[in-house]
């Protein structure tokens, strides 16, 4: 038998594959009045296992998504390019990223971490097209909890504490070379930070961080990791220099 006559739906789109108990079950094709195109594995009538997605774009189709997917959803591993220019790789739950993966941006920028419900989300390093780079925790899409930016014109790290994307609490330093990645500014463009200290440097970290922790457990449920003990003990090490 050659290949199974095209099945077409009154919305103008039509599918050529596998059927089971009148449900698209196995593999098959689906094309939708929008120029939309699926190809892959079906259960139960929905999209399930492995597939592609294709849209139309200029008057081209363009691959959107290819990778797993569940009960019509992705679901899985993925690869996922965008109509701006981004482009992901990684984990998907329902739909969304979700878990582990690396995002390309059309700006030059990349991210490479955890995702819950397609934002940034716990462990995650993003790296800017200027050459700025961010390591540490990440919550609802922005940095929350420790965190070490290295700032590329200048070559100087700030190591500490975020709340809501920006720095409440830690030290700022210049950066090795092993930090920067080989990207320190020359020396004309390097400016020198000023000695400096705190009166009771122990009391003062201890009181701030407990501060932010209360800040952020009455902000959300879902609460980002704080400083583990380890974490403080390096920046009282730091404050007391």
């Amino acid at each position: 038998p050659g290949e199974p006559p095209a099945f077409p739906f009154e919305s103008g789109g039509s599918y050529v594959g596998e059927w089971r108990r009148d449900r698209k079950e196995g593999f098959g094709k689906q094309t939708w009045s929008d120029g939309r195109l699926y190809e892959g594995e079906w259960r139960d009538g929905k999209r399930h296992g492995k597939g592609s997605l294709w849209t139309r774009s200029g008057g081209k189709l363009v691959k959107n998504y290819a990778g797993d997917w569940d009960r019509g959803r992705k679901s899985g591993l993925g690869v996922q390019r965008y109509a701006n220019g981004d482009a992901y790789e990684g984990e998907y739950a329902a739909g969304e990223r979700h878990g582990t993966g690396s995002m390309r941006y059309a700006d030059g920028g990349t991210y490479e971490g955890g995702w819950a419900r397609n934002k940034r989300s716990g462990l995650g390093v993003y790296e800017a097209a200027n050459g700025d780079r961010f390591e540490g925790h990440w919550c609802d899409g922005v940095k929350e909890g420790p965190g070490r930016y290295f700032y590329a014109s200048t070559g100087k790290i700030y190591e500490g504490e975020w709340v809501d994307g920006a720095p409440r609490c830690g030290s700022f330093r210049d950066a090795t070379p092993e930090e920067a990645n080989g990207t320190l500014p020359s020396a004309d463009e390097q400016f020198s930070l000023p000695a400096l200290s705190l009166l009771e440097p122990e009391a003062l970290l201890a009181k701030r961080v407990a501060e932010l922790r209360q800040l952020r457990a009455n902000a959300t449920e879902d609460v980002v990791r704080a400083f583990s003990e380890d974490e403080l003990a390096v920046l009282r090490h730091v404050f007391t220099l």
